[in-house]
């Protein structure tokens, strides 16, 4: 987002927009104190405020889709604020700045002080109380599978339409959630997902088919960490959870363009880890009136999200790079199908019919999704999402559970690329009870510093192997010679 052009001002970017604003706000605090008393700082005060409200009213009038600038910074984040609530508690403040910058007040800033310490503590108590409220949502959803070509439904034999049908619950507090969801007719199809604010947290149990490669079964539960906005599934999401997250989970706001204005998200649909046909695709989002959901959006193919080579393919920073010849012919055939696809292509659609409107939010109530088909006219599957019952939980409601269970845990947190040399990810497993792991713990830095300095190449496949077969090989070819060269001294000799 700072290197995109500055709506407002075309000829700045917005870094540069950022620091002319630093430059002004310090200028108005100067100001204030050097004239503390007099009525130059209030009119310093009220010309900041007027260029504040001047400067959201153009940016929602140059923005498509009605972007404004809350400019709360870091309180945002400190007091986990909605856009919604970052909207109050920013007018807020211009609020209380302009009272206190009214002239005419007896010995204003004392006065003005007093009277104004009500107003920040009723601000704070608004701002704390309404960020650490938590929702609840109940409801189920259906993916029902259709003839791409014609349009009608695919059926069994007994005639009854082919789909997965899940119930799922949802906790909302600020920019987290979590996402539950069971199949309906088999409750041990589950899983769980969580964003806190930094990290993702996918949960299933710790058993076929969802776990990701090379990993055990076992009694507790398989949890994969993520550094990111978005779900990057190592394994494959038999629960359809990415349904309930493109209703509950996709933030607009988090959803930054690139430099072109392209807003490239992987499928958590096709598995982006290991699909690179999870890429190269615009997501066209338009926010719900609050900013916190997506009322409506299109995935759309954007040729311009490819890279230049397959090398650089398989090296994306949110991809598992393949750890053998087969695996790795299996991704470039998903990056032909991929490029095969035409410009413009639409893959999915959602579309948000019914909100529920509580506490200034908007929550989605009824969604629904369309997906398609490469050259097929008609969508291949359909699916409704549902809400039926919404409540309102303590604040001490936890986001993250998980911890009184067994935990096989694959932490992409730590993957890093050095020259040839890659480690894809920490694995370890935690006991019941035993704290969350961070991003920066020792010994596991240190196995990945270890494996940078003298791991093998991530493109060497198992050389050691290969070179026993290539032995194995040439030995097999030169037998046949061999015996020809032992048969004719034979002859020879017996000459």
């Amino acid at each position: 987002m700072l290197k995109l052009y500055n709506t407002v001002f075309p000829v700045f970017r917005n870094r540069a927009m950022f620091v002319i604003a630093i430059g002004i706000d310090l200028a108005v605090a100067l100001l204030c104190i050097r004239f503390r008393g007099r009525n130059l700082a209030d009119y310093a005060i009220i010309s900041f405020i007027l260029l504040m409200l001047w400067y959201r009213v153009a940016m929602h009038l140059t923005n498509p889709g009605g972007y404004t600038c809350a400019c709360m910074g870091i309180l945002t984040v400190i007091f986990n604020l909605t856009p919604y609530q970052e909207a109050v508690a920013a007018y807020a403040t211009l609020v209380l700045l302009a009272f206190c910058a009214v002239p005419g007040l007896k010995t204003r800033f004392q006065s003005a002080g007093r009277a104004a310490l009500p107003v920040v503590t009723l601000l704070l108590v608004m701002v704390t109380s309404v960020s650490a409220q938590t929702f609840e949502v109940h409801g189920q959803y259906d993916y029902l599978h259709f003839n791409p070509a014609h349009g009608t439904p695919n059926t069994n034999r007994a005639g009854i339409h082919r789909g997965e049908h899940f119930y799922y619950s949802v906790l909302l507090r600020g920019e987290a959630w979590r996402i539950s969801v069971t199949n309906r007719q088999d409750a041990g199809l589950w899983s769980q997902s969580a964003f806190d604010g930094t990290n993702i947290y996918y949960v299933t149990p710790s058993t076929g088919p969802f776990l990701g490669q090379n990993r055990a079964t076992s009694n507790g539960v398989y949890i994969a960490i993520d550094h990111s906005k978005t779900p990057l599934y190592s394994g494959s999401d038999w629960a359809y959870a990415w349904i309930p997250w493109l209703a509950y989970g996709l933030n607009p706001a988090r959803v930054q363009p690139d430099a072109s204005g392209l807003q490239p998200i992987p499928l958590p649909w096709q598995t982006p880890r290991l699909k690179l046909r999870a890429y190269g695709w615009n997501w066209k989002l338009i926010p719900s009136s609050d900013k916190r959901f997506v009322a409506s959006c299109e995935v759309i193919r954007d040729t311009r999200l490819d890279l230049t080579t397959a090398s650089d393919e398989l090296l994306r920073p949110e991809f598992d790079y393949p750890v053998s010849i087969a695996d790795k012919n299996t991704m470039l055939s998903s990056l032909d199908y991929r490029r095969g696809i035409a410009n413009e292509f639409v893959d999915t659609q959602y579309r948000c019919m019914e909100w529920f409107e509580t506490n200034g939010m908007k929550i989605p109530r009824r969604a629904e999704i369309s997906q398609f088909l490469y050259l097929n006219r008609f969508p291949l599957a359909r699916a409704t999402l549902v809400a039926e019952k919404f409540s309102l939980l303590p604040d001490s409601t936890a986001i993250l559970g998980w911890g009184e269970l067994f935990r096989d845990v694959d932490d992409f947190r730590y993957k890093q690329r050095r020259e040839k040399r890659l480690f894809p990810v920490a694995q370890y497993k935690l006991k019941e009870g035993e704290a969350w792991k961070g991003p920066k713990e020792a010994d596991i830095r240190a196995k990945v510093e270890d494996h940078l300095k003298r791991g093998s190449r991530y493109d060497q496949y198992d050389l050691k192997r290969r070179i026993w077969v290539w032995v194995l090989g040439v030995a097999l070819l030169a037998t046949p010679f061999a015996f020809g060269l032992i048969a004719k001294k034979t002859k020879q000799t017996k000459r």
